[in-house]
């Protein structure tokens, strides 16, 4: 016959304190996904390349998998919001990240060739222009700024400064589709939030040109953030290229050019 071995108390606390840390950790670490989205910048098109003077707005977007990324994304952006999404709702959205590239490129290429003059309008020309902001563009994803590309590229051919040496701040958000149309984009509250904080003038946001049942379109979203966030910036809805530009060729000749 034999007797186990009795555990001494400071054992006991060691065990029990390893156990709590255990369970932290595992609650930490335990898969949970939600969808998170908080303000971000705006960017001036130079950055890509282009010789124009108007911005692009980006915001933090993403994934969390676990407790501790949320604790980590709460801390560096305070203005996040969550959303819990669901294992089938998690695995769509990694497959929209691997289209995002391919979104990205028909964006540009989309702006190049509506943007470019007739005369300038030869193959080797166009690719190579998208190759370049293709290159510039690689610490964004998704196809969001393609309306700011294609003005950024109107004024670099066209010889205009629309934000007359930066006394207007002017930015947007939108993508831009073969046949000129501007089209819808998500995170629009945050994106105008991102404008407000960073002083933009005018802000270019899609017109909407039909509804989608429950779905609010961006025109009547952004209207209602600004009422309800008593923005200062001046939100302009534009269902084309050529309405954006019209806007501010107006603007360029009121103000002399």
């Amino acid at each position: 016959m034999s007797v186990a071995p009795k555990l001494s108390k400071e054992v006991k606390i060691s065990m029990v304190l390893m156990s709590v840390v255990l369970g932290f950790s595992l609650a930490f670490l335990f898969p949970k996904h939600e969808e998170f989205v908080a303000t971000g910048d705006v960017v001036s098109v130079e950055e890509l390349g282009i010789r124009g003077s108007v911005f692009f707005t980006y915001v933090n977007s993403g994934v969390t998998t676990n407790l501790f990324e949320k604790l980590a994304f709460q801390n560096s952006y305070p203005d996040v919001e969550f959303t819990p999404i669901s294992p089938l709702e998690y695995a769509y959205y990694n497959e929209q990240l691997e289209e995002m590239e391919s979104y990205k490129e028909d964006a540009i290429f989309n702006a190049v060739s509506l943007s470019v003059p007739e005369e300038s309008s030869e193959s080797n020309i166009l690719y190579s222009r998208v190759s370049e902001i293709l290159e510039h563009s690689s610490l964004y994803s998704g196809d969001s700024f393609g309306l700011m590309v294609a003005i950024g590229l109107f004024e670099e051919w066209n010889g205009r400064d629309y934000s007359r040496n930066q006394s207007l701040l002017i930015a947007g958000t939108g993508t831009i589709n073969s046949d000129y149309t501007v089209g819808e984009v998500g995170a629009i509250r945050h994106k105008l939030l991102t404008a407000e904080q960073n002083q933009v003038d005018i802000f270019f946001v899609p017109k909407h040109r039909e509804y989608y049942g429950e779905t609010k379109s961006n025109q009547l979203e952004a209207f209602e953030v600004v009422e309800k966030e008593d923005l200062s910036l001046n939100v302009i809805p534009v269902a084309t290229l050529d309405e954006a530009i019209d806007y501010l060729e107006n603007l360029y000749r009121k103000k002399g050019g």
